[in-house]
C-alpha cells in the first residue's frame, strides 16, 4: 500500500512521507522490526474496566504505549478528567455518554502534535438497568449509584423471579436486532440443591399502560405488565429462558432443548458474570448465554415476537 502523512509543525504542515521512513518515536531504524513483532498482540490502548454507564462518574485505568508523559484522554471525542498520572497508567474519571455502544479511545501526551495514539473500540457505554417487577420471594437493594439493581431472595428456592424495570436496548448490528444484559452473581447456595438459576428474556404480557389523570403518567413511564409470576421461570409463558438442572432452553413455557456443555449448578460461583444475547432476524429468535465473557450455550426458534423483550432472572 501507500502512505500520504501529513506532519503538522509549528510553521503548519510539513510535506507528505512515505510509509517506510515512518519509525516509533525514539527508536533505532534496526529495532523497528523487533518492536514492531514484539508489539503485535499487545492492544496500543487498553482500559480497566472497558466498560461503563451511560451516567459516567466511574474511575477507569488507561494504559497505552504512548511514551512520555500524557496529557489527555479523549472517549469518544469528549475529553475524560485525569485524576493521576502515573507509571502503571492514567487514572480518569468517566464522563457520561451521548450514545451507548463502543467508542474510540485516543490518548495524547504533552507535545501532542509528536504523538498520538487511538484504539477504535476501546471502550463501551451501556445502558444500565434496573430491576423491576418480582416474585414474591425477592427484595431489592440499591446500589453505589442509586439504582435498583441488585436481588437477593428471602428465603427458600422457589418464587425467585426478578425481572428488569426497562427493556433490555438494541445494539447496533449490521444484519439483525441484537439486545444484550449482563448480571454479576454475588452469592450462591451453601447447601446443595437441585434448584439454581435461570437467565434470559420476558416479553410483557400486555401493553404498558399510562395511568393519566392528574399524575399525567403516559405510557413510557408505567411499569410493565408480566401478570402473575409463578414459582420458577421455566413455567413463565412469555419468556424464552436457559437454566435449571439439569439445564434446559424454555420458550413461552414449552422445553426446546437440553443444554449440553454448560450447568450453572455446577459451573456459576461467586464472581461470574452472566450474559444474555438475544438476536432476531427473519423470523428467527436466537438465544446465546455467556459466562464470564465466553459463550457457552446458544439455541435458536422459530418465531417473531412484537415489543421490547426485558432481561429475566
Amino acid at each position: 500500500g501507500q502512505y500520504s502523512v501529513v506532519v503538522p509543525g509549528d510553521d503548519g504542515p510539513g510535506k507528505a512521507v512515505r510509509g517506510e521512513h515512518l519509525l516509533p518515536l525514539g527508536a533505532a531504524p534496526e529495532e523497528e522490526a523487533a518492536a514492531g513483532a514484539a508489539d503485535a498482540d499487545e492492544p496500543v490502548i487498553q482500559v480497566t474496566p472497558a466498560s461503563a454507564p451511560m451516567s459516567g462518574g466511574c474511575e477507569a485505568m488507561v494504559t497505552s504505549r504512548v511514551p512520555g508523559e500524557v496529557s489527555d484522554v479523549l472517549i469518544g471525542a469528549q475529553q475524560v478528567e485525569v485524576l493521576q498520572v502515573s507509571a502503571e497508567g492514567v487514572r480518569v474519571r468517566i464522563p457520561p455518554g451521548q450514545v451507548p455502544g463502543p467508542m474510540r479511545v485516543e490518548v495524547r501526551r504533552k507535545g501532542w502534535r509528536e504523538f498520538v495514539a487511538s484504539s477504535e473500540c476501546a471502550f463501551t457505554y451501556f445502558q444500565a438497568l434496573s430491576f423491576g417487577s418480582r416474585a414474591s420471594n425477592i427484595e431489592f437493594d440499591t446500589d453505589a449509584v442509586g439504582l435498583q439493581s441488585i436481588a437477593r431472595r428471602r428465603d427458600g428456592l422457589l418464587h425467585g423471579i426478578a425481572i428488569t424495570a426497562q427493556p433490555v436496548s438494541e445494539v447496533a448490528s449490521s444484519s439483525k436486532r441484537q439486545r444484550y444484559f449482563e448480571v454479576d452473581v454475588l452469592e450462591v447456595p451453601e447447601r446443595r440443591t437441585t434448584k439454581t438459576l435461570w437467565i434470559g428474556f420476558a416479553w410483557p404480557s400486555q401493553p404498558a399502560t399510562g395511568r393519566g389523570g392528574a399524575s399525567g403518567a403516559s405510557a413510557a413511564d408505567a411499569p410493565a405488565n408480566f401478570g402473575h409470576l409463578p414459582e420458577s421461570a421455566d413455567e413463565l409463558c412469555q419468556a424464552f429462558v436457559v437454566g435449571g438442572d439439569l439445564p434446559k432452553a424454555r420458550f413461552y413455557g414449552s422445553e426446546i432443548d437440553k443444554v449440553k456443555g454448560w450447568r450453572p449448578l455446577r459451573d456459576v460461583v461467586v464472581g461470574s458474570r452472566l450474559g444474555a444475547l438475544l438476536e432476531e432476524g427473519e423470523g428467527l429468535l436466537c438465544l446465546t448465554i455467556f459466562q464470564d465473557g465466553v459463550p457457552r450455550y446458544s439455541t435458536s426458534v422459530n418465531s417473531s415476537i412484537s415489543g421490547a423483550p426485558h432481561g429475566l432472572v
